[in-house]
């Protein structure tokens, strides 16, 4: 058992549109100190395989790379669960499972995205984000699949393919694929196939 404990619920400090920074006061013998995390609500990737057990992955154009040779990036079909930090802690304060939110959005996001829906979708993996900034990513892998048309907004550019496992496996070794908690699933997900 750990010798610290809270001695306060978490409480909110500071919120924008979608983050959020929470205190929480914890005691460790005689001292007391203040927690502190940045937090958001949680995004959804979606593992979709075809009956080769192909995966299909994205390939979008990225800001955030920062970088005219990596302008694109390879990932799975993802998306947020919420749109904003205040939709999220309603959702919350609903007691609902947050399970079944992303489960949703995940079957929101695959249809937008490439065009994919499932008539059978199961929870793979939680990557948790560490203690002071709490983003969790759920994973879902998506079979059955009937491949329809994209539904993009007017700021997406998205392509998708369907590659082997090998091929995902080389994507990921060679940082095509950058987002490293992606990356880490995916080797386990196809070592577990």
């Amino acid at each position: 058992m750990s010798d610290i404990q809270a001695v306060s619920w978490p409480r909110s400090a500071f919120s924008w549109k979608i983050v959020k920074i929470v205190h929480q006061d914890m005691k460790k013998w005689d001292n007391q100190i203040t927690y502190e995390w940045a937090e958001r609500s949680p995004w959804v990737r979606c593992i979709i395989v075809n009956t080769h057990w192909d995966i299909c992955i994205s390939k979008e154009h990225r800001t955030e790379l920062n970088s005219w040779q990596w302008w694109y990036d390879y990932r799975l079909p993802w998306g947020k669960v919420f749109d904003s930090l205040s939709e999220y802690e309603d959702f919350l304060a609903s007691w609902w499972s947050i399970l079944n939110a992303c489960m949703e959005a995940c079957e929101r996001e695959a249809k937008e995205e490439v065009g994919v829906t499932s008539k059978s979708l199961r929870h793979v993996h939680t990557s948790w984000c560490g203690t002071t900034m709490r983003r969790d990513l759920y994973y879902f892998q998506l079979t059955d699949i009937k491949i329809g048309t994209q539904e993009l907004d007017g700021m997406e550019h998205i392509e998708f393919d369907r590659y082997s496992k090998e091929q995902v496996i080389e994507l990921c070794l060679h940082w095509k694929i950058h987002e490293d908690r992606s990356v880490a699933t995916l080797f386990r997900y196809i070592h577990s196939l």
